[in-house]
């Protein structure tokens, strides 16, 4: 398994202090969320590899989200949704990530008019750009969500993408707060342990998105790592937490060697 951070908790921060964070740290493996003040262009794509190849730092990327539903029923939206999508996919490619992680769509206003048509868009959305990653080896991945106006929250959700739909070459990022507020978990893993390219570690006490770290909330972790080994998962393990960041990576790193 592939330890790293989520720059989720450095948004909002010049991008120089993210490249600082990066150098100055023991970890190797960082998210790079390409949102806000991160939001990645040619120059920083530049920086990055320079980093990379520097430090050797593995880079996966967490696409943008803010204001962005690849299901929305406004067309026009819809497509330039689907535009930054797809600079943010070419950018990762040009990095040499491995993974890029993208949002599934969710509802909106008018979705009780048209009822199963933002579950096609979202299908069709990470259609084209799975097939646009496939050019450049960069692997897709879908997230579960934490709330069911997202249109892939439950395991129902995901069991008709992969065993009904089988939508390109798509994989999962599997986030553990979400599972452990919309529930599954064991499902997730137990069913779809080979599309689980990646999994999102941040705890929560159930009931909403905290991002807290990890041990400051209701996950079993131990159980958790257990199953992951049991399944011999070799993918990436973000911690996701917009606190105790380095707190939680110390202690994940303690259990996982609990394991060896």
């Amino acid at each position: 398994m592939k330890l790293g951070v989520s720059s989720l908790h450095l948004l909002g921060q010049d991008f120089k202090v993210l490249l600082n964070s990066i150098i100055n740290s023991n970890i190797r493996i960082w998210e790079i969320v390409d949102e806000d003040t991160h939001m990645l262009n040619r120059a920083r794509i530049r920086s990055l590899r320079k980093v990379k190849n520097d430090f050797d730092i593995c880079f996966t990327i967490h696409a943008p989200f803010e204001d962005l539903n690849i299901a929305t029923l406004n067309e026009r939206r819809r497509r330039l949704t689907l535009a930054r999508m797809s600079e943010s996919l070419k950018l990762a490619s040009e990095l040499e990530a491995e993974v890029w992680v993208i949002h599934p769509g969710m509802s909106s206003g008018l979705s009780w008019v048209y009822p199963n048509t933002q579950w096609r868009l979202t299908l069709d959305s990470l259609k084209i750009l799975s097939e646009k990653a496939e050019d450049s080896g960069l692997k897709v991945a879908v997230e579960n969500m934490p709330s069911r106006s997202f249109i892939l929250s439950s395991k129902d959700d995901f069991a008709n993408l992969f065993f009904k739909r089988r939508i390109g070459n798509i994989k999962m990022t599997l986030d553990i707060g979400h599972a452990n507020i919309m529930g599954g978990l064991n499902w997730f893993l137990n069913f779809l342990g080979d599309r689980i390219i990646e999994v999102h570690l941040h705890d929560n006490h159930g009931s909403f998105d905290e991002h807290n770290a990890i041990g400051h909330g209701t996950v079993d972790w131990r159980r958790l790592i257990q199953a992951l080994i049991n399944k011999k998962f070799q993918g990436f393990m973000i911690i996701e937490s917009i606190k105790g960041v380095v707190e939680s990576y110390r202690r994940m790193i303690g259990m996982l060697r609990g394991y060896c």
